[in-house]
């Protein structure tokens, strides 16, 4: 078995990303009016599904009180891989916006790529009625919801080199400008002052020979720096805070992409958690044992470090942290939940859960939930440390998220996936089994958007 220490916790790489305004090409937008009905679809889609054989049809869309509706799209909105096919839909402003289905505008330039045709970006209103489609000419890794549309990533993937890609700025439906594409991974790491903030990365992590820089409508790139490989960020209030390469954080200025500082460990987090005036990362001590540090977003510098004495023999390999009202929640790879205070790092609880911890924990109310091995959730008292309950799926925990009333678990197994809702205290409220794949949910006050490999976009909740 390997050991605590060499273990990487997996975190995903946003395939979104840039240049400078390009010229234009035939766009196809497409929109449709509401229907009125809990089942939509793509207005292209009927003629798609009359073109199959019996045996080739889709199954039928989930059912249930769950399912409060469903977009039938013309083509799968998850991945053939599901490790590498997961972007799930985005919500902003009463607006979903997917990626999936396909049209017949392009193909891979290279045989064994995924997806085989160039796919389509949907925007849906969370009522369920189409406000638009946008057909591209290439594959859309990613959609990033801006002010009154989306930047999109248009490009192939080779699963290690992006081909092609370009960053497009879709607004209802119309394309106002794109970049020249470039053959490597893009990223849209956030906006600032209408700005996107972009990155370039492959499959190698390295600390050099990547750009982070920044593209505007009018003035095409702002700035371009050299970076090591940058996959995730947060932008906040004029800084990038980003995990850059395999073991550092660092932080860049928003308009001109000066490196205002740069910290030897690994930020936590998918997307990186940002409340209060820290940052926590995963570092590695003079000693070479693992750690959990509290970096001060202004200056870069450590506030404290935390290892959990001899809790675990490997020391404290952190999976996740995140802060809430003055006290830092986190996990240990080999089964540890703490508390500690967010002012200097003084430990206020430990709760061992007996097995793997190998994602992060999740605030629900007055509980901080935790993954526990593969298919166990366990809450446990903010206050106090001790469990309150726990549940199991039948299928491998994916993730969790938060409503106001509610913590979302999204299942996978090799059959189907499971998205099920609990109260806080533990309670089965809804659930909805999906056969296939599907992407990773998106969890709004609204209520819960999934994508699946079946050509189906669903709106789940009470």
């Amino acid at each position: 078995m390997k050991s605590r220490r060499t273990f990487l916790v997996a975190f995903g790489a946003a395939l979104t990303g840039c240049a400078g305004p390009s010229g234009s090409q035939t766009e196809i937008p497409q929109s449709a009016s509401p229907t009125g009905t809990t089942r939509q679809s793509d207005p292209a889609t009927e003629t798609a599904t009359d073109q199959r054989t019996a045996s080739e049809k889709r199954p039928d869309p989930p059912e249930g009180d769950a399912v409060r509706w469903v977009y039938q799209t013309n083509g799968p909105m998850a991945g053939q891989w599901a490790q590498y096919g997961t972007n799930r839909p985005v919500v902003r402003d009463g607006t979903v916006y997917a990626v999936g289905g396909s049209n017949d505008r392009g193909t891979p330039p290279q045989e064994r790529m995924q997806p085989p045709r160039s796919q389509n970006v949907y925007a849906v209103g969370t009522d369920g009625t189409q406000q638009w489609r946008y057909a591209a000419n290439k594959s859309v890794p990613v959609v990033t919801p801006a002010a009154n549309g989306v930047y999109a990533i248009v490009g192939w993937n080779t699963r290690m080199l992006g081909i092609g890609q370009q960053l497009v700025r879709i607004e209802n439906g119309e394309v106002q400008w794109r970049t020249e594409p470039r053959d490597t991974y893009l990223s849209v790491l956030g906006t600032a002052d209408g700005t996107a903030i972009m990155s370039t990365h492959d499959d190698e992590i390295s600390r050099n020979g990547e750009s982070l820089f920044a593209v505007t409508a009018d003035s095409g790139r702002r700035f371009e720096r050299e970076t090591g490989d940058i996959h995730k960020a947060v932008v906040q209030n004029g800084t990038v805070y980003a995990s850059e390469g395999p073991d550092r954080t660092s932080a860049f200025d928003t308009t001109d992409g000066t490196r205002r500082w740069s910290y030897p460990g690994r930020l936590l987090g998918d997307p990186p958690a940002h409340d209060g005036d820290s940052l926590y990362v995963r570092e590695e001590t003079d000693s070479g044992e693992p750690a959990l540090a509290a970096i001060n977003k202004s200056t870069g510098d450590s506030s404290w470090q935390y290892q959990a004495g001899n809790a675990t023999e490997d020391g404290f390999n952190v999976t996740g942290a995140v802060e809430r009202d003055g006290t830092v929640y986190a996990t240990e790879y080999g089964g540890l939940l703490v508390a500690l205070q967010s002012a200097d790092g003084t430990e206020k609880w430990r709760y061992p859960t007996a097995d793997d911890t190998r994602g992060p924990p999740v605030i629900a109310n007055d509980t901080v939930c935790v993954p526990v091995g593969k298919t166990t959730v366990h809450a446990v008292d903010r206050s106090t440390g001790e469990r309150i309950w726990s549940h199991s799926f039948k299928r491998s925990l994916r993730e969790m998220q938060t409503a106001s009333d509610a913590v979302v678990c999204w299942t996978q197994g090799d059959d189907a996936a499971g998205v099920h809702a609990l109260s806080f205290d533990g309670d089965p409220m809804w659930r909805v089994i999906i056969q296939g794949t599907t992407t990773a949910p998106t969890v709004t006050e609204s209520g819960t958007y999934i994508g699946t490999r079946s050509g189906y976009i669903l709106k789940l909740g009470e």
